[in-house]
């Protein structure tokens, strides 16, 4: 699912629902990262407690074992992008899984991603949210299985939602040893929310967080605003957790990867290096 028109901008209505619907389990989204070499990639499938999900495996060349991360999106499918981050991440020595967003419930549309009846706002409660994260717990069992993984703390890596997501799933499982949020909001806007079953945001629930954070977004991001990462991150220092914080001026919404407009470019240059280098130092 693109949530881009023909100009390469996001569409504020479609990445606010992606953004919402990734944190629902929708597995974040609008990134393009350049795919590097030394790895190698294929197509899997795992079981979970709610039914088979099919990724994308991308693994270091050569012998030994390795950290494992998860690569979380919001967009149905696995869009390109997320698998060239899932490339990027194998080059740089980590073994990683990107799942197809909503591989278990096949034949499902944009359309009806998009829609407000059997569409996005069915995918926005914490029912749903709950039930999408039981997909990462059989992702972590899989990833422990795998001869090319070490044993240890796994990192998650999130796009939007599954910025959202990540943090989520770090709190309810001791197996996440570090998080990157890339633009994750911390506090959605109240139209995208499921009245009846609201999930918290991230601002609720972090205090609960023991993963360390790294957290990135850009100054002119329509969705993420500086205040609430600012309180998401005070609330998470208070809890004793290591966090950071990384703002790039000028740059948008789903910078991570993107070479229009030039900001972007810029701030994916600064971001890659430093999470990288969180993600080495924190799973060694």
């Amino acid at each position: 699912m693109c949530v881009y028109d023909e100009c390469g901008k996001p569409r504020r209505r479609d990445v606010l629902i992606m953004a919402a619907a990734g944190a629902a389990g929708l597995a974040a989204g609008g990134a393009r990262a350049t795919a590097p070499s030394r790895s190698h990639g294929t197509e899997i499938d795992f079981p979970s407690p709610v039914g088979a999900v099919h990724a994308y495996l991308a693994t270091p060349t050569g012998r030994g074992r390795h950290p494992a991360i998860l690569v979380l999106h919001a967009q149905l499918g696995l869009p390109a992008w997320a698998r060239a981050a899932a490339d990027e991440l194998a080059a740089a020595g980590f073994v990683a899984l990107a799942l197809f967003g909503f591989s278990r419930s096949p034949g499902l549309t944009e359309e009806q991603l998009r829609a407000d009846g059997r569409g996005a706002r069915n995918f926005l409660s914490e029912s749903y949210f709950r039930e999408g994260q039981q997909e990462l717990h059989g992702a972590v069992d899989y990833l422990h299985r795998l001869p090319a993984v070490r044993r240890g703390p796994l990192g998650a890596v999130g796009f939007c939602g599954g910025g959202i997501r990540g943090v989520r799933f770090a709190i309810a499982s001791p197996a996440i040893g570090a998080v990157v949020s890339f633009y994750g909001p911390p506090a959605l806007p109240a139209p995208y929310r499921n009245a009846a079953d609201p999930m918290p945001d991230l601002v609720d629930v972090a205090a609960q967080l023991r993963a360390p954070l790294q957290i990135h977004y850009g100054t002119a991001d329509y969705v993420v605003h500086a205040a609430d990462v600012a309180r998401l991150a005070e609330i998470v220092r208070a809890a004793g957790t290591p966090v950071e914080v990384h703002a790039y001026e000028g740059a948008t919404h789903a910078f991570y990867g993107s070479a229009d407009p030039a900001a972007n470019a810029a701030a994916t240059a600064a971001a890659r290096p430093r999470y990288l280098a969180f993600l080495h130092a924190r799973l060694g």
